[in-house]
Parts: structure tokens; sequence; C-alpha cells
């Protein structure tokens, strides 16, 4: 039997951990390739590897000379036979179009007793050499050790098939998200004029207030994180503050390190101010939710892990309000006498005046969270899971009303009707919410 190319590490006996997007692969052109195969190359496996047991990894390609690096992951727990089978069989069509020479896994530990391992070792029994990378990479230590070419320029990334690379990837979701949308109950496309309004506007704080932040220039940049040990490069947020958009009290969140470890706000005074006595235990730091600021933005709440914290703008000091035990707290909804408080598990209704729980109903990994009618309707969202419930509040009670197995949020009333934006940029009403609404409030 003959194979299209050499391929070593088809099925390793042995291999580096890789799941999360860590296997890479070496895959050498029999050509330098052009700009236009480049793309035609990334452009095909981003939709080969959109289902399926492989995972192409969202990480920028790296080229030098006819070779090209990517990094796949495993889409299911233990996939790993089967993602290796769809990277073969998607680079075996490539082949077709953009010839190829050699594929190097390069996590094999050791070599495999796959045919096609053993038709590439009989013929040549090391890979030809290639570039060198940005990232430390030790390849002779390697099942297949492959030497390092000094004549290829150091891999690099190309703007424009990374470019070409998102392009493919929306498309793919949003033709994901129609099929999704077109087999949904209890939803209506809502198409027209009006749709095109109603795309959420993000305020922005005037200039002269956001001179009184010590915002970063840029905001992001492109570094490797502390941790986890030799982690590769990728956009992080820069130190320093990063404000957010609520013009009730402009506040922002205080960066080190790509995490969110305190909150600066603006004061009466005109001049920049901190929270203080906010729990300096690194973990719980990974929760810093909020702040969401009291309608008289006179208190900013923030939640630490399953902590509700308020801080006072006259002098800053922070002392917790709530706790969720052995929870997250992900969203707070401030009406006029009670809170809905939106946890990692829970719908929690609050009494503002003494935070004591009226009721609690159960919920899973909730994420969005948005009030319509006075609070009377709720709509949560779940985008892990493309799920999303729509709840009446009627008294001191929550009332399920409907679900979808679809990701909608920004909901709002237009003509009578609740309007979400789901994935794929399309608006959608949800049918009889409204009605299911009216007849829990008259049961």
């Amino acid at each position: 039997m003959t194979y299209p190319f050499f391929y070593y590490g088809r099925l390793p006996a042995e291999f580096h951990e890789g799941a999360n997007g860590g296997h890479l692969y070496e895959v050498r052109l029999r050509a330098e390739p052009t700009s236009d195969q480049r793309v035609q190359l990334a452009r095909l496996l981003e939709e080969r590897l959109w289902t399926g047991a492989a995972d192409l990894a969202s990480e920028p390609w790296l080229w030098s000379g006819p070779v090209v690096r990517f990094a796949v992951g495993e889409r299911w727990v233990g996939s790993w036979r089967a993602c290796f089978a769809s990277v073969a069989e998607a680079l075996t069509e490539a082949a077709q179009k953009v010839p190829i020479d050699q594929v190097v896994f390069l996590g094999a530990k050791q070599r495999g007793s796959h045919e096609w391992d053993r038709w590439t070792h009989q013929r040549r029994p090391e890979p030809r050499p290639g570039p060198r990378y940005p990232s430390l990479l030790d390849l002779s230590m390697l099942a297949y050790p492959r030497a390092t070419d000094d004549a290829l320029p150091l891999a690099a990334e190309d703007v424009a098939v990374e470019g070409q690379r998102a392009e493919t990837r929306q498309r793919l979701q949003n033709v994901e998200a129609r099929r999704t949308l077109a087999s949904a109950d209890g939803l209506s496309p809502f198409d027209g004029d009006r749709a095109k309004q109603l795309e959420p506007s993000r305020p922005t704080l005037p200039e002269d207030v956001l001179t009184l932040f010590d915002v970063p220039d840029p905001l992001w940049e492109k570094r490797a994180p502390k941790r986890p040990k030799g982690a590769r490069p990728r956009m992080m947020q820069a130190d320093g503050d990063h404000p957010g958009t609520d013009l009730v009290r402009p506040w922002a969140h205080i960066v080190r390190d790509d995490k969110a470890i305190g909150i600066a706000y603006i004061g009466d005074d005109g001049g920049r101010h901190e929270v203080l006595g906010i729990p300096q235990d690194r973990w719980r730091f990974n929760n810093l939710r909020g702040p969401w600021p009291s309608p008289d933005g006179r208190r900013l709440y923030f939640a630490v892990g399953g902590d509700l914290f308020e801080a006072d703008i006259a002098d800053g000091q922070a002392h917790s309000v709530f706790r969720a035990p052995n929870q997250a707290v992900v969203h707070l909804i401030q009406l006029d006498e009670r809170w809905v408080c939106l946890t990692d598990r829970l719908l929690l209704l609050l009494d503002a005046s003494d935070r004591s729980l009226l009721c609690k109903e159960e919920t899973y990994q909730g994420f969005g969270c948005w009030p319509l009618l006075q609070g009377s309707l709720i709509v949560v969202n779940h985008p892990q899971h493309s799920w999303t419930v729509a709840w009446g509040l009627v008294g001191d009670r929550f009332h399920a009303l409907r679900e979808w197995k679809v990701n909608l949020r920004h909901p709002r009333l237009v003509d009578g009707q609740v309007v979400c934006k789901a994935d794929g940029g399309k608006y959608v009403s949800l049918d009889d919410v409204l009605q299911r609404l009216d007849d829990a409030m008259t049961s």
C-alpha cells in the first residue's frame, strides 16, 4: 500500500498531553506555498475540523518557507484516537490541493505501529529538517527527531492567513447558529429594518473621565502568561485600569498579570479612588465579578467568589453583605425593594433591605442576566451549554416560563414582542413568553 506523503506519528504508542489544543503538527509542503495556497490550506482545515473529534486550535499558524506548524485539541474527553484520525483525513484531502511532502506530529514520545508509520519509517527513517520557532521546543527528544535547517527563517505568523481563518470560523459559526435556530421551538425570526436598529450600543466614557484612570496604552499586549510554565504567548490585558462603560458611576478594573485584582472609581471630588478591603486571596480573584453601581451611584456592589460586597463611594471601604456558600456570584440585578442574584448554580431573590433570602430556583452555570418589565421578566443565558431560560418574577416566586437550547442575549421589548440576539447575528422573538408571564400573574 502507498500513501500520499510521509507521516511521522500517525498513531504514536505514547505522546505528550495535548487534549486542550496542544497537539502540535508540522507540515512540510513539496514547494514553498503562494499566499493563495496558504489561505487555501488554512481554510480547508478550518472547515474539515469544525466538527468531529479534532478541534483546530485558534492560536496562529507559524510559517517558514515550505513548512507550517499548527495546533489541534481533542473535542471530547478521551477522543485522542479519533482526533489523530481526523487530522490525517483532513491532511490527506489537503494534499490533493496543496501537495504535502511530510507531516511530523511534534508530540510523539514513542513510535507507533500504524501502517502509515511503518511505511514512512521504511522509506525515510528520519524527517527532513525544519525551521526554528519563537518558543523553545526540544525536537531532539521526540520519537522522530527532527533536525534544524538554519537556512529557513524563524517561523512566524501570517496576518493575512489569520484574517481568513477568522472569517472562515465566523462563517461556519453563523451557519451552525442558523441551523440551530431553524430547529428550535418557540422562536420566530425577527427581520426587517427594526432588527438593524437593535444592535446593543456600548456606551463610552467621556474623554475627560477616561484621563482620570491609569489606562494602559495599548489595552492588550501579546505576551506569555507566568502560569503555566512554558505557556505560549497570547493576547493579554496590559497592567493598569480597564474602564467599564457605566455612566452612573465610572469605574475600572485594576489589572495585574491579566487578572482583575481590584476596582477603581471616580469619586464625587473628581479624583480616582480604589475600593478597599477586597480579599487578597489569589484563587478567589479568579472570580471577581462586577461592580454593579447602585441606581443613585452612591454604592458599588461586586462579587468575589460566593461573597457579595458593598462599597460606599465616600470612603471606598468594602464589606460583605451576602454569602452564597460553595457557589460563585455571577450577576446582580437591583430592583426597587428586591435583588435578583445569579450564581453558577441558583437564581436567588433577596430582600434589598436585609439581604434575606426570599426564594431560589436551580440553574446551571448561568452567565448573562437581563431584566425586563421592571424585573417581572428575567432572561438568563448559559452560553457554554447553548441554553436560555425566561423566568417570570411574580410576587416572591420565580416561574420558569420557557427554555430554549440556543444562546440568546440582550433581550428587549419591540412592538409588544420580546426580541433577543442569537448567535450568527440573527434576531428572534420569543413566542408566547409574555402570554405565559400573564398567565403566571393571574393564576
